[in-house]
């Protein structure tokens, strides 16, 4: 939310690099995780890890984050305002009630829900799956989840790029595809070694293209003075998807005895996600917010 107020003509490509904070943190955390395990036990690793990222996270925002360019005097992109246009100005847009009422609110909304559910059902169960199921040992488990996050680094940064050439729906379906195509490869794994990397990399870059095309294409949809509320609702609809799934997909494990239902239900909610986007690729671009009157 912060980020589209400072970028605009390369926001893909700033929240790109923005996000791969996360997949950094996801690439290096979990293999210390597995070496602290293994040496200092669980509590005094958590305690460790806990401290570490309560720095890294309290330290910049109160050191170097702004909510606007304005409040340290610049505009969006560093670019000079146009006459007529102040600091802090921010287009009309779509207002929350409007969004509310279009289908292609609702068609979003199913698309990201539907994503978040397959994102976060995967790292939920993930580590449960190759430890018990395939039998990975804990370090092993930690390497293929710092591989999954070594390549959503370069997914962030591919599909952020990406975003800023062409248009956003269309890579947001490849960014699907890519998270449908993981999915497939996990479910059909035999549990080599060689498919299990694969799947942390095809699955890694899909994920994080998925998660950086959600943020820009919500705001390119209703970048205004309702965005914050339009992604507020939005996120969520997200969050409650991704709740659910832990629940639902380890129900379904409980149920069935295996985790092959499960990944069957992650591939169809992937193919429904798939269609919401194609419908929104046929409605095309959504009219341009306009600045508000001075």
């Amino acid at each position: 939310f912060i980020l589209t107020k400072w970028f605009s003509t390369k926001r893909g490509i700033a929240v790109g690099i923005l996000l791969m904070a996360s997949s950094f943190g996801g690439a290096v955390f979990p293999p210390l995780a597995g070496l602290g395990l293994g040496s200092i036990g669980w509590r005094n690793t958590a305690l460790i890890l806990t401290a570490a990222a309560a720095v890294l996270l309290l330290v910049p925002l109160w050191l170097w984050v702004r909510n606007h360019p304005a409040e340290v005097g610049q505009h969006p992109d560093g670019q000079k305002p146009q006459e007529d246009s102040r600091p802090g100005d921010e287009p009309v847009g779509v207002k929350l009630r409007e969004a509310l009422a279009s289908p292609r609110f609702y068609l979003l909304a199913v698309a990201t829900g539907s994503m978040w559910f397959c994102i976060v059902g995967i790292i939920a169960h993930q580590p449960i799956y190759f430890r018990n199921d395939i039998g990975l040992s804990a370090e092993q488990l930690g390497t293929v989840t710092g591989t999954l996050f070594f390549f959503g680094l370069i997914g962030k940064v591919l599909f952020g790029a990406l975003s800023d050439r062409f248009r956003k729906d269309r890579i947001m379906l490849l960014a699907i595809l890519n998270l449908t195509a993981g999915s497939l490869i996990l479910r059909y794994t035999d549990g080599s070694i060689t498919q299990i990397y694969t799947y942390a990399a095809v699955y890694g870059i899909g994920f994080s293209g998925v998660f950086t095309m959600i943020q820009l294409l919500i705001a390119d949809y209703y970048q205004g003075q309702s965005y914050g509320k339009i992604l507020g609702v939005m996120t969520c609809i997200d969050t409650l998807a991704g709740s659910s799934a832990i629940a639902i997909l380890g129900k379904i494990k409980v149920t069935s005895g295996s985790y092959m239902s499960a990944f069957n239900v992650l591939v169809m909610v992937c193919l429904a996600a798939t269609v919401c986007v194609l419908i929104l690729n046929w409605m095309g671009s959504p009219k341009r917010a306009v600045p508000a009157p001075a």
